[in-house]
């Protein structure tokens, strides 16, 4: 959630705050990730109209990775009849139950209005910007004693870089195109998903407009994609089907994503001074 709140240096530039909440959980262990960030965004207007601006913000926040170790199994910890037993296990207690680290993620992005039916949106971001220590496996350190408990272990998370770019044409007074790009790379690893994106403007009185879209990841999956916009309220949904060899493996199967999106726009109400009117006789 974002909302401007005060006018920046110049008159048409302005400075936004925001909040993050985010929350995850997959795996047979739980394994589950969560994160409350506060944001903040300067926002520059370029032109003698606004049309382009430059905005520029951060997250700061807190971060925890967690697992239920009870769920925990390892090879060596089994006996001759099948049945686990964590004693067994010489990696039994060695995996801790959570991790809590501060994180930083920043970015840029240049949007601009070229015409009255077309726009366009370019941006960069990197996630994780001090790599924080996420470990979830115990090192030295810990606490002595008759119930000794490990140390964290040291693991540094990764940056993550994304670059991201949308273009925005009116067709029709009911319908626009929306084509749009992702790529983002983390130690090595790279994502790339194009989309296509349709709208119609199913009721002009009271916002409502309607979307709908395919997407494809390279090497990966492809999306379809449906959603709705009332006004400044965004909601959308998003499901993958394998196309790689990983299809093998979920039976083509992909997920489901839900998200909705909401801008709080803060208007002063305009201050207009009386005029008076003096008739000539």
């Amino acid at each position: 959630m974002d909302a401007p709140i005060i006018r920046g240096f110049r008159k048409q530039d302005w400075v936004g705050v925001g909040f993050m909440l985010y929350q995850d959980k997959a795996g047979a262990t739980a394994l589950s990730h969560g994160a409350a960030k506060l944001g903040a965004s300067y926002h520059l207007a370029l032109g003698k109209n606004g049309t382009t601006v430059i905005s520029v913000g951060g997250h700061y926040g807190g971060e925890q990775r967690k697992i239920d170790i009870n769920r925990l199994q390892f090879g060596d910890g089994f006996n001759n009849s099948g049945d686990y037993v964590s004693a067994l296990s010489m990696d039994n207690g060695r995996v801790l139950g959570k991790a809590d680290y501060t994180d930083i993620d920043l970015g840029v992005v240049l949007s601009s209005r070229l015409n009255k039916t077309t726009d366009f949106s370019l941006g960069f971001s990197m996630f994780h910007i001090t790599r924080p220590n996420y470990s979830l496996v115990g090192g030295g350190g810990g606490t002595p004693g008759p119930n000794p408990s490990p140390g964290q272990g040291f693991a540094k998370l990764p940056r993550r870089s994304i670059a991201t770019g949308q273009f925005n044409m009116a067709l029709t007074d009911k319908w626009t195109v929306s084509p749009t790009f992702l790529f983002q790379t983390m130690e090595g690893n790279d994502e790339i998903v194009v989309q296509g994106m349709v709208g119609y403007l199913f009721n002009e009185e009271k916002n409502i407009t309607l979307r709908g879209g395919v997407g494809y990841r390279l090497g990966d999956a492809v999306n379809a994609l449906v959603g709705v916009k009332v006004k400044d309220l965004t909601v959308g949904l998003a499901y993958d089907v394998n196309t790689s060899s990983l299809a093998t493996a979920t039976n083509n199967r992909g997920g489901f994503e839900i998200a909705a999106n909401y801008i709080i726009k803060i208007f002063k109400p305009a201050v207009v001074k009386p005029k008076v009117l003096c008739p000539r006789f």
